[in-house]
């Protein structure tokens, strides 16, 4: 089993009178791969700052190996950061930009240039070691940034949305090129970014965050199926929310407009206001009602189609909005039309119940 190499312990960082990170604790194994994602200003970009040593917490510790590394400087944590915008140096070669951390490590010239060139050749660039850095595409310049911080063999490196910039086809294709270097190096990888789909098909555990605090830690199966809260299941998407309440037999959720059908909780959630979730792949569609179980009577308002899955979204009679997740086989029917009436229908037992 792996062994831990990162802890967090309570970390907090305040800028002024904003808390810019609250209390947040976090366990990290040697050779994950963990996704931090978050809305905008949630606090995942000032944590990996406080990680790689270029803030410091004003309360709690960080600690490598068990030891506090709080006041270690950047350099002395080997745990390179690869930004946004790959902070390269535009007037070094592609092969300078590779070689800078073994420079300053004090590599003797030979071993450099054999280092450097390898992991040139490794993430595909050699031929392109001579050439500027504004004479690269986008693809080609991350592949430059992650060789230059792969050099040194860091046991951990951090990255901060380092495929934002790039367009949708090349992004996929570098998704699977950090899969692939993770896997082979057994390098913990601590990513950030604002899209799920990256965080979902790359990471080991993804971390939600939230007004500075961890919302949940969990596989990105575990996150998707049990949200641990509203915003959770909002972050994610794919979900139908209700507000309401749930009635004392446990097995009904009133909400303004109707009564659902829910499988009897364990633990009920605490006081009266509740959220039930019902997964928008876990929505059946029918011409007509059946009288029984969850159904709900609507129209196709607008249809977004996305590779082989389409989303449907509904409105019913009673005002509600509902996304129903089909494939396009499905769509390819017929059956299915913008303004036609439908009949959403799903089991008692698909619906969740969260803390509101």
């Amino acid at each position: 089993m792996s062994v831990t190499m990162l802890e967090l312990d309570n970390l907090e960082k305040d800028f002024g009178n904003s808390k810019a990170v609250d209390g947040v604790s976090l366990t990290v194994k040697k050779g994950e791969f963990i996704a931090i994602m978050g809305p905008s200003g949630c606090g995942k970009t000032s944590t990996l700052r406080m990680i790689a040593g270029l803030d410091s917490p004003t309360s709690g510790e960080i600690r490598l190996w068990g030891r506090r590394i709080n006041e270690d400087p950047a350099w002395k944590r080997d745990a390179p950061l690869v930004w946004q915008n790959y902070a390269l140096f535009p007037l070094m070669s592609v092969r300078k930009n590779v070689e800078f951390g073994l420079r300053q490590r004090g590599y003797p010239s030979a071993r450099r240039v054999r280092k450097a060139e390898g992991w040139m050749e490794r993430m595909g660039i050699l031929a392109f070691a001579d050439r500027s850095i504004d004479q690269l595409s986008g693809g080609q310049r991350q592949r430059v940034a992650l060789a230059r911080a792969l050099a040194n063999e860091p046991e951990m490196l951090l990255l901060d949305e380092p495929l934002s910039a790039l367009d949708p086809h090349l992004r996929i294709r570098m998704q699977a090129e950090l899969v692939r270097l993770h896997r082979e190096l057994n390098i913990t990888f601590i990513y950030i970014t604002h899209s799920q789909s990256e965080a979902f098909a790359m990471a080991d555990r993804v971390v939600v965050m939230n007004g500075g605090r961890i919302q949940q830690v969990a596989t990105p199966q575990e996150l998707y199926r049990r949200p641990a809260n509203r915003f959770v299941a909002e972050f994610i998407g794919g979900n139908n929310l209700f507000s309401g309440q749930l009635d004392g037999s446990g097995c009904r959720f009133t909400t303004a407009a109707r009564d659902i059908l829910v499988e009897r909780p364990s633990t009920p959630p605490v006081g009266d206001a509740a959220c039930l979730m019902v997964p928008a792949d876990r929505i059946e569609l029918d011409n007509h009602c059946r009288g029984s179980g969850n159904e709900i009577q609507a129209h196709i308002a607008t249809i977004e189609i996305n590779g082989s899955t389409a989303t449907l979204h509904l409105e019913s009679d009673a005002g509600e909005e509902l996304q129903v997740q089909t494939s396009m086989r499905e769509l390819d029917t017929g059956r299915y039309l913008v303004g036609s009436p439908v009949v959403a229908r799903w089991q008692a037992q698909d619906s969740l119940l969260l803390s509101a």
